[in-house]
């Protein structure tokens, strides 16, 4: 009896058919939104790499302003996302006029999210400027 409905070239959908299509549906649209997911996270840790990056241009330190604009963009990124700032500083995070630095944004993010976490993916985000602050230094 099996033989004959695999060899069957009617054009029947059994439940079992129908139950199978709608799992695998299921299961693609899920895969998909999780794609989805991954890309927005990298969007906006790029977005936020650049912001930072602009802010640390303009007042030409790594200070009270950086961290309160860091703590608003890590909100929607995620809570263990960290950043560091390579340069040569003039003094405790201040960075001369003309004087480059280099940003690097790095965060681990759940594939999938909330209770279908399916493994950690880790993205990093760079973003580089030049310092438009001038500091008068200290006389001795």
């Amino acid at each position: 009896m099996t033989r004959r409905i695999l060899r069957s070239e009617r054009g029947d959908a059994t439940y079992l058919s129908a139950v199978v299509f709608f799992a695998v549906s299921l299961i693609t649209l899920f895969l998909m939104l999780s794609a989805l997911s991954v890309v927005m996270t990298k969007q906006k840790m790029d977005l936020a790499a650049d912001s930072l990056a602009r802010q640390i241009q303009l007042s030409g330190e790594v200070g009270e302003d950086t961290e309160l604009l860091w703590e608003h963009l890590r909100s929607g990124i995620s809570e263990d996302a960290s950043y560091t700032v390579e340069t040569e500083y003039l003094r405790e995070g201040k960075i001369q006029l003309g004087t480059p630095f280099r940003l690097e944004l790095t965060a681990t993010v759940p594939l999938g999210g909330g209770i279908f976490s399916l493994f950690p993916v880790s993205f990093t985000a760079r973003a580089a400027g030049v310092s438009e602050r001038y500091w008068k230094e200290a006389s001795p």
